[in-house]
C-alpha cells in the first residue's frame, strides 16, 4: 500500500514523500488470566472497530460441554425442588390456619 508521509522540518516547511508500507489487516491477541485464556482474532477488512471472534478457554476442564450441561441441569433441578417445597409449605400453612391447630 502506498502512503503519503509528512515530516515537519520547521514552522514553515514540510517534506512530503511517498513510501511503500505493508499494512497488517489480520492479527490475533492472546490474554491469559488465572482462570481463562482468551484469543481475540481481528480482521480489519471485515470489521475495523473490534475483534471478529473471541475464543475463551477455561482452565481446569470447565469448558467441556458435558460439565456445562450437567451444571445447568443441576441448577434447574434445584429451582424446581425449591418451588415444590415452597408450594408444600404454603399448603401446610393454609391448612393449619383453617383448623386452628399446629402439628
Amino acid at each position: 500500500m502506498l502512503l503519503k508521509v509528512c515530516w515537519k522540518l520547521n514552522n514553515w516547511s514540510y517534506l512530503y514523500s511517498m513510501k511503500e508500507v505493508e499494512v497488517i489487516t489480520k492479527f490475533t491477541r492472546t490474554y491469559e488470566d488465572e482462570n481463562t485464556t482468551e484469543t481475540w482474532t481481528y480482521d480489519l477488512k471485515k470489521f475495523r472497530n473490534g475483534p471478529v471472534s473471541v475464543e475463551i478457554k477455561y482452565k481446569g476442564g470447565l469448558d467441556k460441554p458435558k460439565n456445562w450441561n450437567k451444571l445447568a441441569k443441576q441448577a434447574k433441578d434445584d429451582r424446581r425442588s425449591a418451588r415444590q417445597m415452597k408450594k408444600i409449605n404454603e399448603n401446610n400453612n393454609t391448612k393449619t390456619q383453617k383448623n386452628g391447630k399446629k402439628n
